[in-house]
């Protein structure tokens, strides 16, 4: 099977599971009977939905791009050391009390078949929600995210999770109070949404070390009920202070306000639907893909006990997702 850059397809894995899907059909920004995949960017103002029929992957496909992309902006480390002090003073002075600072590294494109880096991605990260997709506009993206958004059925419940604070993997981790305040404002902004949203929501586990490929982060996991639309749900709890920052609103509009690049599908959601069920992850751990080059995403939070280049560092540490795998 040949698909390339002129196809609309999605080809996906779910954590801790061996079977790869796919579907292969047209995306449209209105939710039809035989949606079967959904696609978010980060600014909330596009949300697509795949319609066509979900398929075991059998015989691996080879995947191709004749597309060149225009490069999103690059950062220099010494623009990004810039922005992580200005936020970090905005921090300090309680204009936000967390925010997320992307960018963007630029790789070499290895290979021309894509499938052969998103083969050895499942075959080294388990643990994380797999993906290759094509969109006729948004382009080719590939990721392997460790984070849950919603899970669940409309019969039994949903779950969701408050995951931040990041470290490098290790037997034994010490938190800092950095880390746990930063995982702090995820999960109260998460139990305010609950209780607004739904009448039965608990905290089902909380603050679990969780391992994602060679990062660490801390982790709460809750479980809801809902009579409203799943969508629309979805839609009022995302972005979560995770990867925007606290508040939201005014985190977001720093992040526009001196971010470079445009984010696209980093930080937006993916994931399957249908009627009764839902399985959507928060795009992390991702990169677009043009015939020539591959731009990695990667971000941290901030707040007023960040140093500018530990975060560099921690940024450094989350590119080794996605690095290892194209550099081997």
């Amino acid at each position: 099977m040949l698909l390339s850059n002129k196809d609309s397809f999605v080809i996906f894995r779910l954590p801790n599971s061996k079977d790869l899907y796919l579907i292969k059909g047209t995306w449209t920004q209105t939710k039809e009977s035989s949606s079967t995949f959904i696609l978010s960017e980060f600014k909330k103002n596009k949300t697509f939905f795949l319609s066509g029929k979900k398929e075991n992957l059998t015989t691996d496909p080879v995947i191709t791009t004749d597309c060149n992309l225009v490069s999103p902006i690059i950062s220099s480390k010494k623009t990004y050391l810039e922005t992580a002090q200005k936020f970090i003073e905005l921090c300090s002075t309680k204009k936000v009390d967390k925010i997320i600072l992307s960018r963007v590294i630029k790789e070499t494109n290895p290979t021309n078949n894509i499938y052969s880096i998103f083969k050895d991605l499942c075959n080294k990260y388990n643990h994380s929600f797999n993906y290759v997709l094509n969109h006729p506009t948004l382009g080719m993206w590939m990721g392997a995210s460790p984070e849950e958004l919603i899970t669940g059925n409309s019969k039994y419940f949903y779950s969701t999770t408050a995951l931040a604070g990041s470290k490098k993997w290790a037997k034994n981790i010490n938190w800092s109070y950095k880390e746990i305040e930063e995982q702090r404002y995820v999960k109260q902004f998460i139990e305010k949404k609950l209780l607004k949203l739904t009448n039965e929501a608990s905290c089902d586990s909380d603050l679990k070390t969780v391992k994602a490929g060679n990062v660490a982060h801390l982790k709460s996991t809750f479980k809801f009920k809902t009579n409203k639309s799943i969508i629309n749900f979805v839609n009022e709890l995302h972005p979560t202070p995770a990867i925007s920052g606290f508040p939201v609103k005014k985190a977001i509009e720093n992040i526009f306000k001196y971010e470079q690049h445009s984010r696209g599908l980093y930080c937006g959601y993916l994931g399957e639907i249908s009627n009764e069920t839902i399985n959507l992850f928060v795009n992390l751990r991702c990169m677009k893909i043009n015939k020539t080059n591959l731009f990695i995403y990667v971000g941290g939070g901030i707040t007023n006990l960040s140093v500018a280049n530990d975060e560099w560092e921690e940024t450094q540490i989350k590119s080794q997702t996605l690095l290892s795998i194209v550099k081997k």
